[in-house]
């Protein structure tokens, strides 16, 4: 060929979205303190389940089975049927809210947004809680439109860190990495959980392995939008 016709093309940046780190439990706490009560549930879920962002806002207390003591819900993503230990301290925040056992979202706000605009407005509350907190700058909004739609890849953290955070966390207490697969639904690995399941004793045992994070006392007054 007399000309490359690879001449000229514009070689695309590698994105960053795959150096996102996990908080660390200091950090997950001081979300916590940022957080209204509602979020506080997601933000909980979010670390001790590794459910991404929609699965979380989508769960109904139907979702919550009493008798085994575990969320039960299918992954958006992989469509892998997920059965997860509820951690204690997930737990004792459930069992404070006042929709427990009466069906419906867990977290009403959060499903009607979703449900809405998908995770785009949910990312930009997380932000806001992420700034409030200290982890990020504060978006400057000048134009007065969304901001939450920006792109995401020049920030190392995210709700989706929160799910970093837990199979961190698993390893980090000895938790093995099939096991620690299992809990998260690896997506690589949503096959061969067809055709093999850790048993619920092994996965409890690696769930009560999560360091216990510090929960602000529940806030019973009105609470302001993140």
């Amino acid at each position: 060929m007399r000309e490359n016709p690879a001449v000229g093309i514009k070689l695309k940046e590698k994105s960053q979205s795959h150096k996102r780190k996990p908080f660390p439990v200091e950090a997950i706490e001081r979300l916590l303190e940022a957080a209204d009560t509602e979020w506080r549930g997601m933000i909980l879920t979010g670390f001790y389940t590794g459910a991404r962002l929609g699965d979380v806002a989508q769960l109904t207390w139907d979702n919550v089975n009493l008798q085994t003591g575990e969320l039960d819900f299918s992954a958006q993503k992989t469509d892998a049927e997920m059965g997860i230990p509820i951690a204690g301290t997930l737990m004792e925040y459930l069992t404070t809210l006042p929709s427990m056992d009466t069906g419906g979202p867990i977290f009403p706000r959060c499903c009607t947004s979703y449900q809405q605009n998908k995770s785009t407005t949910l990312s930009g509350q997380f932000y806001r809680i992420m700034a409030k907190a200290g982890l990020v700058e504060k978006r400057t909004n000048k134009g007065g439109a969304d901001k939450s739609s920006e792109k995401r890849s020049t920030n190392k953290w995210s709700f989706h860190c929160l799910r970093h955070s837990l199979v961190s966390g698993l390893k980090n207490a000895g938790v093995g990495d099939f096991l620690a697969k299992e809990i998260a639904g690896h997506e690589s690995d949503a096959i061969s959980r067809i055709y093999s399941h850790a048993d619920r004793t092994a996965l409890r045992g690696a769930i009560d392995k999560l360091p216990k994070i510090k929960v602000p006392e529940m806030v019973k007054s009105t609470e302001q939008k993140p």
